[in-house]
């Protein structure tokens, strides 16, 4: 049963998106949503609360540029290690 709460912030929320212009927001708004009504999976389930929030924080930090890395200088980064 839904409380008064609930659907004001509901209706909320739903006036939110639909002042949103920016399709790829949109998008990612979406899959956030839809993924967090998916089941979880057992690598995800095996993790601890801590690490959980790492990959969170790693998840969020991947989306600015300036914290991503090429693939190609990792790999040169640790050439030797992975010629072994």
């Amino acid at each position: 049963m839904l409380t008064k709460n609930t659907s004001r912030v509901k209706r909320q929320f739903h006036k939110l998106i639909d002042t949103i212009e920016n399709n790829e927001l949109l998008t990612r708004l979406y899959e956030a949503l839809s993924n967090s009504s998916r089941p979880e999976s057992k690598l995800w389930k095996s993790l601890s609360k801590q690490e959980r929030e790492e990959v969170l924080y790693a998840f969020e930090e991947s989306e600015y540029n300036a914290n991503v890395v090429s693939h190609g200088v990792v790999r040169e980064k640790h050439k030797k290690r992975l010629t072994k």
